[in-house]
């Protein structure tokens, strides 16, 4: 609950300072995808967080030019709206397999498709939202208000240390029986345990403690 209250208070943080910024400072009336990337660049992952920013900017920037460009050709309904998010997710496809992109773009599709009517001034507006939510949402995630890195290690190495050690225990049980089998068994669930949690908590905590003037 302490990580998950933390994670929360950065989306809200974020998606208040994306909008503001947005908003007041850039004068777009419907700053909608600011906040909503900013809450995405937090939300979608603890680390490689640079990398999902790229990866939403550019599904917000192509989502949009689909949406515009789909609804300009097809207009706006029930099954409009089907074909236009169909259409740019199959797009999106074709340009890359990343989750977080094609997610993005089929989103922002449907936001055009449905709050927008055809215009060609929009385009722009809606690219710079993606860049400031995109920006706000890393400051405050690895800036302003970073995880503790160490916190993050201990809390996903733990349950690996435990299965490590209960293992160790179950080996050291079948040397002092001469139970090949039993220890070649052991051995074999050891060697596959899952360590892609620790690994994922020791990226993201090598990108906080090289960027987060706190850490």
């Amino acid at each position: 609950m302490r990580l998950s209250l933390l994670v929360a208070v950065q989306c809200g943080v974020a998606a208040a300072v994306a909008w503001w910024v947005a908003k007041d400072l850039i004068h777009n009336p419907q700053p909608l995808f600011a906040p909503a990337v900013a809450v995405g660049t937090i939300a979608s992952s603890v680390s490689q967080r640079f990398r999902r920013t790229l990866l939403l900017i550019a599904g917000v920037a192509v989502g949009i030019a689909l949406g515009d460009l789909l609804v300009s050709w097809v207009g706006q309904g029930y099954v409009q709206i089907g074909v236009i998010v169909a259409v740019a997710i199959l797009v999106a496809v074709l340009l890359s397999d990343e989750g977080a992109f094609v997610t993005q773009v089929g989103g922002s599709a449907l936001v055009i498709a449905v709050l927008f009517p055809a215009r060609t001034d929009i385009a722009l507006p809606r690219f710079l939202d993606g860049v400031v939510g995109g920006v706000v949402g890393i400051l405050v995630a690895v800036v302003v208000l970073p995880l503790h890195p160490i916190y993050r290690i201990r809390r996903a190495g733990r349950p690996l240390l435990s299965q490590m050690s209960a293992g160790l225990d179950r080996l050291a049980d079948a040397a002092l029986a001469r139970d090949a089998e039993l220890a070649r068994q052991v051995l074999d669930r050891l060697r596959r345990l899952d360590t892609s949690e620790v690994e994922t908590a020791m990226s993201a905590a090598d990108e906080v403690v090289r960027i987060s003037p706190l850490r």
